[in-house]
């Protein structure tokens, strides 16, 4: 991304970085710690849900199985949705080289904005979004499905954003077309905190193929 400015990232001592944010039906989940996780609710936020997992186009829309970027050289595979845990704390990838999409919102190449998390560095250096931030509005983006077809986005815009005044009503707000939102970690490390202090986000619409 031309604007963003990669901050000097310190993973964690024990361990890797858990990406911060998630999205679920009715609700938004963003986390400011490896243990603690804050719930907020859209409706507070002005924002409307996402299309839920009830989507009619959901039958025929395959799985994701691929993202490629190639302005950064990126391909990264898909871990699989990314639902909620038994206590009720959001997953993430648990494979830094890996990408996940989030099962209760919009699959990628569904109407509605498909939110994608990857990590941005673990205890062992750079993870799969390590240069998302390179990523400038014309960009092509494709989603790569199981059944061998490929969805084709370009790049309408990015930012940095800061943690603690997110932007959720441009990332999780309804929309009347096939969006699709890729998401990291950003800015300095806190590690009193435990945070990063920024995200990057990249925002990208459907395009023929």
């Amino acid at each position: 991304m031309a604007a963003a400015v990669m901050g000097h990232y310190r993973p964690r001592e024990r361990g890797a970085l858990l990406l911060a944010l998630l999205i679920g039906v009715g609700l938004v989940w963003y986390g400011a710690a490896a243990r603690g996780w804050t719930v907020v609710s859209p409706v507070a936020e002005g924002v409307v849900a996402a299309a839920s997992s009830t989507s009619p186009e959901r039958a025929a829309t395959p799985l994701p199985t691929e993202l490629r970027i190639p302005s950064i050289s990126l391909t990264a595979p898909f871990e699989g949705p990314l639902a909620l845990g038994a206590e009720g704390e959001p997953d993430v990838p648990t494979d830094y080289g890996k990408v996940g999409w989030y099962a209760h919102g919009p699959r990628p190449g569904e109407v509605g904005p498909a939110v994608v998390l990857g990590h941005v560095d673990s205890f062992r250096g750079p993870a799969i979004f390590w240069r998302l931030h390179e990523v400038e509005a014309g960009d092509e983006v494709f989603i790569d499905h199981e059944d061998g077809s490929t969805t084709r986005f370009v790049v309408t815009h990015t930012e940095e954003t800061p943690s603690d005044s997110f932007p959720f009503a441009s990332v999780y707000g309804n929309i009347d077309h096939a969006g699709l939102r890729l998401i990291t970690c950003a800015g300095s490390y806190n590690r009193q905190e435990e945070r990063y202090s920024h995200h990057v986000i990249v925002y990208a619409r459907r395009v023929a193929s």
